[in-house]
């Protein structure tokens, strides 16, 4: 049998104004990446790029999850924040 991927979700919150970006990742460092890893999601790495990655708070929220409860979580935590 294959063993499961372990994952945790994550927040990050830009402390200049606020806004809250969520995420799953098994490896959040690699994911991360110094804020390069978000290249791909526009509104938050121009916020990276505008205020810098030190001044984004970085929390880990839940870890050893399955790949599903990463993914409920992750949902309902943005959803209850309306962090669209």
């Amino acid at each position: 049998m294959e063993e499961e991927k372990i994952y945790c979700v994550y927040k990050h919150t830009v402390l200049e104004n606020g806004k809250i970006y969520y995420g799953i990742a098994q490896n959040y460092q690699i994911r991360w990446d110094e804020g390069r890893g978000y290249s791909s999601n526009p509104a938050f790495y121009a916020d990276i790029v505008f205020y810098g990655w030190k001044n984004i708070k970085h929390e880990i929220i839940a870890t050893n999850l399955a790949k599903e409860e990463a993914l409920w979580l992750e949902g309902l935590l943005i959803q209850e924040t309306k962090s669209y």
